[in-house]
């Protein structure tokens, strides 16, 4: 069977975890019985990676088409990706929010063929109150041409709300997985983390907050890492954040690390004592395994769906007010070294649960039962 795959941006791009956790995903497929090709573009990707454009090539073993695009979207993405879509059995898309994406899955509908859908966190409530006004259209589109579209969200949490939104939807829950490099077991610093995109959603601002007011976060000298890229829209959001860094006095304690990629990422996640992930929103959150994988605990939010580090006790799941935040970095500071060590181990252990053996099955399950009749 013949598979489409279609996003905005794919490795060699480290932009954001779309690109990473869906070409794990694509990877594994490849070595199936499955014929797997990959429609994209160049956007984000790295000028000293010398990728061929606009034609049929080849990365990690992959048959991958970089179509030229500033922005991630081009006409001749749209398309190429109309071409292609005639001539598979099954089209996968990324991102209900991304333009391409809706009007593939109008030509999928057009077809009479069977559109699966990434949201990729789009359809999550924090998600959709940004640019509310340009969403809307958005989802009336999706509701009146793709009601045969299949959803696949990475957690229950973002199942609950697709049906909420599309009450008939066929929905299938598969987590993200990954490839996990062993971990390092360095000795850890007087440091705490945050590692993703510098943006609004993030609530960067309550962890600088949170640092602000703990009784021990400045008295032991810690430091707060801030590790991610971040675009050009958010730059005035990045700038708030300095500020509010110098108002509370912690320039000296906190440093803006810029993007990190592999192997100085799992360095510095094996380093730090914990992560910190306190989005009002995310429908998954890869770094959160990442870190559990370098046996860092994770303090997240509830706007995140990880309710498991506190039912494997290998972090904390609260919600993300600064209060909150401060109260879970003194715990950290505090901590005695025997619980901290059954923690690190544990969340180890829990990053295992999400490898391409446990998950993998499910996505050929889901592929399998919609075969082309």
């Amino acid at each position: 069977m013949k598979l489409l795959f279609t996003l905005g941006i794919f490795p060699p791009s480290k932009f954001g975890g779309i690109a990473a956790s869906m070409f794990s995903v694509i990877e594994e497929l490849n070595k199936t019985s499955h014929e797997i090709i990959v429609l994209t573009t160049n956007y984000k990707l790295p000028y000293k990676n010398k990728i061929t454009t606009n034609k049929w090539t080849e990365y990690e073993g992959v048959t991958v088409k970089y179509i030229r695009a500033r922005s991630g979207i081009s006409l001749k993405f749209i398309l190429e990706g109309f071409r292609q879509i005639r001539n598979v059995d099954q089209v996968h898309l990324s991102g209900t929010q991304y333009f391409p994406s809706l009007l593939f899955a109008i030509f999928c509908n057009l077809l009479g063929k069977t559109a699966f859908l990434s949201p990729h966190g789009d359809l999550m409530t924090p998600a959709l109150k940004q640019k509310h006004w340009k969403k809307v259209p958005y989802l009336i589109l999706l509701k009146f041409f793709c009601q045969k579209a299949i959803f696949r969200p990475t957690s229950e949490e973002e199942a609950i709300q697709i049906h909420k939104l599309f009450p008939k939807a066929e929905v299938h829950v598969i987590p993200n997985f990954f490839q996990f490099k062993p971990p390092l077991h360095l000795s850890k610093l007087n440091q705490i983390v945050f590692l993703g995109r510098i943006c609004t959603i993030k609530k960067i601002e309550n962890i600088i907050l949170a640092c602000s007011i703990s009784k021990f976060f400045k008295s032991e000298n810690y430091k707060l890492l801030l590790a991610g890229p971040i675009a050009g829209e958010f730059l005035a959001y990045e700038s708030m954040l300095k500020q509010l860094i110098v108002i509370n006095k912690l320039d000296k304690n906190i440093t803006f690390l810029g993007d990190v990629f592999s192997p100085d990422k799992e360095k510095l996640l094996s380093q730090s004592k914990a992560l910190f992930l306190v989005s009002d929103s995310e429908n998954f959150g890869n770094v959160v395994i990442e870190s559990l994988a370098q046996g860092t605990p994770v303090v997240a939010s509830k706007g995140a769906p990880w309710k498991s580090l506190v039912e494997n006790n290998c972090g904390y799941w609260i919600d993300n007010s600064p209060e909150s935040i401060a109260d879970k970095i003194d715990e950290i500071i505090s901590m005695n070294a025997s619980d901290y060590k059954q923690m690190s181990e544990n969340a180890i252990v829990l990053s295992k649960e999400f490898t391409s053996e446990n998950i993998l099955p499910k996505w050929l399950e889901l592929i399998n039962t919609h075969t082309k009749e």
